[in-house]
């Protein structure tokens, strides 16, 4: 829209000019060949008043010259972008992809060089928790830096050739930030396509600009930065594969029998530690075997006793 207004503004100058020049001439050859008298008319005694004078119609060729010069206007520029604020940066933060369906952010920052980068304008408001929370998105990639001089109004508006094609809601809505020389200033517009003839590659653009008007109250502005960059647009949800992973086979625990007694004797003499417990398990089993043999020996004395005291207690009889 801006280039169009140009474009006309300069159209109706070359035509005023145009325009004046043949009039300037028409009338410069009209008067060169208009007759001059040479006579006074003779005087009288009688007073005679003088009609007044009246002042000749206007020619076409007079009408076109007026229009000329009225056209031929001088044009000015009024600067409303205010006081400069110093060098600094404009930085362009916008993903390389969205898939069709979706709505991503781009985002545009400006500062003076030395400004707090922990300070932003306007403060970023906070995001009210709904319904289930989503996760943290990842931060936006920088797609390009560029110079700057910062001015105390200045604006910015997502364009492009093919901007068409995408719903484009702005913040702020009229594109025009008062800047703060120690704060970063920010624009964003959250992008989306419309269908899909969106889908492949489209040219966009953002542009930052001086906020002026022309002396008839027109909107000139005046663009200080050009900022392109490429938006793929995806038809089918992009999938990031995952990494393969190898399942990892937990060892199974081996059941150990317990050792008898023999084989822990065994096991523990082939150690240093286990001499004397190869000692104890020894004298374990002579006692074993002796306190058995003990027991039953003492059974058939008792038996034989008992026998014999029966023989005797019969014989009596």
């Amino acid at each position: 829209m801006d280039d169009s207004l140009r474009i006309g503004r300069i159209a109706r100058l070359l035509l005023g000019g145009m325009i004046a020049g043949v009039v300037i001439g028409i009338s410069l050859a009209s008067c060169t060949g208009r007759s001059v008298p040479t006579e006074l008319p003779a005087a009288t005694d009688e007073t005679t008043v003088e009609p007044a004078a009246t002042e000749e119609p206007m020619s076409g060729t007079d009408v076109a010259f007026e229009e000329g010069l009225r056209l031929y206007e001088p044009i000015t520029i009024i600067d409303r972008a205010g006081e400069a604020l110093g060098d600094g940066e404009v930085r362009l933060y916008a993903p390389d992809r969205v898939d069709l369906g979706r709505t991503i952010e781009v985002r545009l920052e400006i500062e003076v060089w030395d400004a707090d980068p922990s300070i932003f304008n306007p403060p970023p408001s906070p995001t009210p928790m709904l319904g289930t929370p989503h996760p943290t998105p990842s931060p936006l990639p920088l797609s390009d830096i560029q110079f700057i001089e910062v001015r105390q109004f200045m604006g910015a508006r997502l364009g492009g050739l093919d901007v068409r094609s995408f719903e484009i809601v702005p913040v702020p809505p009229d594109g025009i930030r008062e800047m703060q020389p120690n704060a970063i200033n920010w624009w964003k517009w959250n992008v989306s396509a419309v269908d899909s003839g969106a889908v492949g590659d489209n040219q966009l653009e953002v542009v930052v600009y001086l906020p002026n008007i022309l002396s008839d109250g027109t909107t000139f502005n005046e663009e200080t930065n050009l900022i392109p960059f490429t938006l793929i647009v995806s038809e089918q949800p992009t999938v990031t594969p995952s990494p393969t992973v190898t399942p990892t086979l937990t060892p199974v625990p081996t059941l150990t029998p317990t050792p008898s007694v023999v084989e822990r004797i065994i096991i523990g003499a082939n150690s240093i530690e286990g001499v004397l417990a190869t000692i104890v398990g020894i004298a374990t089993l002579i006692s074993l075997t002796y306190g058995g043999y003990r027991f039953l020996a003492e059974r058939r004395k008792s038996q034989s006793k008992r026998l014999q005291d029966r023989k005797t207690t019969d014989e009596k009889r």
